[in-house]
């Protein structure tokens, strides 16, 4: 019987941990580049945000919330598009290398910093 509320103390001991909230975690902003096919561009008609659809490669060196580096497997996802600049000249289906930053502390904490076109040819790892 003292095995059994032992165990019990120790669960409701590791339950009422606190969660890591964003105040804790990872303040550093940081940059990755990485390369993409393009799958929905913003569409101008509606109020922002703004975002664009990418299909990208693995992310090896991205950084969690928490400040852990986790990594990010391949895969598609929408990006905020604060500057529609960045958009000019790219079109559903071209090839493209983009930065954007990860401010944990920002709405949204995603935020594209450039696009580039790439050779038609250029072959992605998806």
């Amino acid at each position: 019987m003292r095995f059994l509320i032992a165990v019990i103390a120790l669960l409701a001991l590791a339950c009422s941990t606190p969660p890591e909230t964003p105040s804790t975690a990872s303040s550093e902003a940081r940059t990755y580049e990485v390369r993409g096919l393009v799958q929905k561009l913003p569409n101008g008609a509606t109020p922002a945000p703004q975002e664009i659809l990418i299909r990208h490669e693995a992310i090896p060196d991205f950084v969690d919330i928490h400040g852990q580096q986790v990594g990010m497997d391949a895969m598609t996802m929408p990006f905020p598009v604060t500057q529609p600049a960045l958009v000019d000249g790219i079109a559903v289906g071209d090839k493209i290398s983009f930065q954007f930053e990860v401010s944990w502390e920002s709405s949204p904490p995603l935020r594209m910093k450039t696009i580039e076109k790439l050779p038609p040819e250029t072959e992605l790892s998806f």
